[in-house]
């Protein structure tokens, strides 16, 4: 059986647009909602329209990846497939990904292909982070995208990630607590690939993707709250999945991108770049201090190492 498990955060029109398609097309699926405490009555909505579906409904926002946590216990499927709330099913997709790790047991993680609201394809995976990459994109180097169907030298998304209920086990059962929001997905699939799993793109399955509702939308529009976190985030990762040294010449990277950042904000077409700079700055000096970004509205400061 196959187990969904769908964060929400004040999203209640997208999210009964993805349980109806859900139901829809794959109607013996268990359903499980994570509410991060919503002020849009997402959950009145979900228990009066979808009384099949399992609601856990939050007191506090607690992001993607504790939001998720929160779900998989009440999973009971062999397979799990973690699916954003601003996504449609649109055919019989999610039957093929299942049929696809059923025929392939050595197969720990799958996304289908992402389709935007625009008709374009969105990118499913992504290359592992690396220095040589930071450098690549530092000079102004465009970083070479793994091809987007098969078997993945690259990490998955999180935007509908199918996983074998034996290899999240195997990991630890769980996404990274310690991301409030985004690299959860690049953390997850760097631990099933040290583990010996594959990771797939199956191009013969589709989700239709919407982007952005729940968080600061594209990387260009994102809030500074949670570019924060994109950021901690980021160097979270490395610590975790890369050599310390890349670690510590990730901080300097970065560092010397707030300074040509200020620089640039001087220009008064690029007033812009002063709040990145000021983001970026405090989040370098969080992470000598060993302190966490505030969670988004809080206007309280974490006090958790990496």
């Amino acid at each position: 059986m196959l187990s969904i498990v769908i964060v929400s955060y004040n999203t209640r029109e997208l999210l009964r647009q993805c349980l109806v398609s859900v139901q829809r097309h794959s109607p013996d699926s268990e359903i499980i909602v994570v509410d991060n405490a919503s002020r849009d009555e997402s959950v009145a909505m979900v228990r009066n329209e979808f009384p099949s579906v399992r609601m856990v409904a939050l007191d506090e926002n607690v992001g993607f990846a504790c939001g998720n946590n929160a779900g998989l216990p009440y999973a009971t499927g062999e397979f799990v497939l973690l699916l954003n709330s601003d996504t449609v099913i649109e055919d019989d997709s999610l039957r093929r990904c299942v049929e696809y790790l059923e025929q392939h047991p050595d197969v720990g993680g799958l996304s289908p292909r992402l389709l935007g609201a625009d008709e374009r394809w969105q990118q499913p995976s992504h290359p592992f982070p690396s220095l040589a990459n930071e450098l690549r994109l530092a000079c102004r180097r465009d970083v070479a995208m793994p091809k987007q169907e098969g078997e993945m030298d690259g990490w998955l998304t999180g935007t509908a990630l199918f996983l074998r209920r034996t290899a999240l086990d195997e990991i630890g059962g769980t996404l990274d607590a310690g991301c409030f929001m985004y690299w959860e997905d690049c953390d997850l699939s760097a631990r099933l690939r040290k583990r010996g799993w594959k990771l797939v793109v199956l191009a013969d399955a589709h989700v239709r993707h919407y982007g952005g509702a729940s968080g600061g939308g594209t990387d260009q529009a994102r809030r500074s709250d949670l570019d924060a976190w994109y950021i901690y985030g980021q160097a979270r990762w490395y610590m975790h999945h890369r050599p310390a040294v890349e670690s510590v010449a990730l901080w300097f990277l970065q560092a010397l991108d707030v300074v040509r950042m200020v620089v640039r904000s001087l220009r008064p077409d690029r007033k812009q770049d002063r709040v990145r700079a000021k983001t970026m700055a405090v989040a370098l000096m969080r992470r000598v201090l060993g302190i966490v970004p505030p969670k988004p509205g809080s206007g309280r400061d974490g006090s958790v190492p990496c």
